[in-house]
């Protein structure tokens, strides 16, 4: 069985490199890098010169919040299916450049190959209470969240009040005719699964209701899966091990040595998020008493 590592990656490289490492040659690894980073030459032919990296591009300005993330994701997908020189890959996952492995290698392939034909993701049914405003606000009003820059705080204020004055004045967009599902941006998928969201993104015009969307990545592949014939093969778990607590201003937190054993005792395959300055000791720890135990 071969697998294909989808990778959406906007910063921190030197963690990428040490990611795609962590891979042996039954992988081929594909990397969507945000076209607003800078890649350092010296990162880009060090992953060009891997085997395992099939390619390596800059398609998309990806903003934070908006639907670049799910051309991105689309592009990886469409690009992975199609490298006819490469080998035929069985199971695709999507994980982004600041995740991390927490099962070897054997492990990962026993995993697979004991539950072929399986999809793992997180799905639920919106509205549901696990969102702000129980998901519906991301869909009935304009987010233009690709032309607006998330790390600039004059516009977070711009954006809240246009969001504010949509919600004040009960300027609404219609909904979808079609159930609509949410969960987590980070899945493992069969070949038969992308390949369906690939040929039926926009059915009944999904793909294109997606624009100004808050977060369509979250929804975007949930809904078109669980309203497929796919939907039976769904597994509601994306075997990702993820601290939603807040802890030194951030939400998920940054992975350190404190949640070493909540993930060795976890069953899920990735863990994120790790950062250079405070989980390299954690991700050490990770790889000689886990990656490393064959």
């Amino acid at each position: 069985m071969k697998h294909a590592v989808l990778i959406v990656a906007h910063t921190q490289f030197d963690l990428l490199l040490d990611l795609v490492r962590k891979f042996d040659n039954n992988f081929s690894i594909f990397v969507h890098v945000d076209k607003k980073a800078c890649l350092p030459r010296s990162i880009l032919d060090t992953l060009l010169s891997d085997s395992r990296v099939r390619f390596i591009d800059q398609q998309y300005k990806v903003n934070w919040g908006g639907r670049s993330i799910v051309d991105a994701v689309l592009w990886l997908c469409r690009t992975a299916l199609s490298d006819n020189e490469g080998v035929r890959c069985d199971y695709f996952h999507l994980i982004s450049g600041t995740d991390f492995p927490i099962k070897n290698i054997c492990y990962f392939k026993y995993f697979f190959e004991k539950h072929a034909g399986r999809n793992f993701m997180e799905f639920f049914r919106l509205p549901n209470v696990r969102w702000y405003r129980e998901g519906v606000d991301r869909l009935m009003f304009l987010h233009p969240m690709d032309r607006i820059d998330w790390g600039n705080p004059l516009a977070q204020k711009i954006y809240e009040r246009y969001v504010g004055y949509q919600r004040s004045r009960s300027l609404l967009r219609p909904l979808p005719g079609h159930p609509i599902y949410g969960g987590s941006t980070w899945w493992s998928l069969t070949r038969e699964a992308v390949v369906y969201i690939c040929e039926h993104a926009n059915d009944n015009g999904w793909y294109d209701r997606l624009e100004d969307t808050f977060s369509p990545d979250e929804m975007f592949v949930q809904t078109i899966l669980l309203n497929s014939c796919l939907k039976c093969t769904l597994v509601n778990d994306n075997l990702r091990y993820v601290n939603w607590e807040v802890r030194d201003g951030h939400s998920p937190v940054l992975l350190d040595e404190r949640d070493a054993l909540a993930i060795r005792k976890s069953s899920a395959l990735f863990a994120r998020k790790m950062d250079r300055n405070v989980s390299l000791p954690l991700m050490e720890q990770i790889a000689k008493e886990i990656l490393w135990n064959q």
